[in-house]
């Protein structure tokens, strides 16, 4: 389960149940259906700006007040372990001062591919910039974002 404060309500996302708004003393279920699918799974929510944005168990969705869009990560893994069977999930969602979008994914176990930034509507890898093993579990907000 994940929260966030968006245009003065709250808002709450589960795995299996999706997204709900709280508005007048009542949670009211908020469908994401986009092209037919259904993104019922999430993981992570950010308020930022007019948008909301949500980190399904299939990408990055982005809420903005009418509609929603989804984005899909660029992740390639080379291989599968220990049963990670979805790589695209976000785990986590932060906005920089430059407005990009970071998501870290949980895409950790076999790949360095788990943090992007999403800008001008195209996702990049940050891997060449952050060298290493991405076993991180969170991202936290740092003024030099």
């Amino acid at each position: 389960t994940c929260l966030a404060i968006y245009k003065s309500e709250l808002w709450v996302g589960s795995m299996g149940n999706g997204l709900f708004r709280k508005s007048n003393d009542k949670f009211t279920q908020v469908p994401i259906i986009i092209s037919g699918k259904t993104y019922d799974s999430i993981y992570s929510i950010k308020a930022h700006g007019s948008d909301l944005w949500i980190g399904t168990t299939s990408g990055l969705i982005k809420y903005d007040g009418l509609n929603f869009t989804h984005f899909d990560l660029p992740i390639k893994p080379t291989s599968v372990k220990l049963g990670v069977l979805n790589q695209n999930a976000v785990a986590d969602i932060a906005i920089d001062k430059k407005n990009r979008v970071w998501v870290l994914t949980r895409n950790q176990i076999d790949s360095l591919e788990c943090l992007f930034f999403l800008e001008n509507n195209k996702f990049t890898s940050a891997r060449n910039q952050y060298a290493g093993d991405c076993y991180l579990k969170e991202l936290i907000p740092h003024r030099a974002l």
